[in-house]
């Protein structure tokens, strides 16, 4: 395995050393014994929190992507006259993201 340490998307760190095969493997491979050995199984085994990690997100997958609910409310309300937007507030949300932004 060949590790480029000058790349910015990995470290050394990122990598995991190879397995070595056994010694049945390698005389296999050279064509010294005729049997077939099968190699060991690789495995994995993920910490507490990867499990966690893989758990809530599968559970986020099954998450609808937009709330109905909401949506719903929010249109009876602008059919019916009641939803009011107040401009003012708007725009100095909107002035205070852009001083923030400018800052960060």
């Amino acid at each position: 395995m060949t590790v480029i340490i000058n790349s910015p998307f990995a470290s050394p760190k990122d990598y995991v050393k190879n397995l070595t095969k056994s010694e049945a493997v390698k005389e296999i491979e050279q064509g010294q014994k005729d049997t077939a050995i099968a190699p060991a199984e690789d495995k994995i085994i993920l910490s507490e929190r990867a499990k966690e990690v893989y758990r809530l997100t599968k559970m986020s997958e099954s998450l609808p992507d937009v709330r109905e609910d909401k949506i719903s409310a929010i249109k009876s309300r602008i059919a019916s006259g009641e939803y009011n937007v107040d401009s003012k507030k708007i725009a100095g949300k909107i002035i205070l993201e852009s001083i923030l932004n400018e800052f960060a």
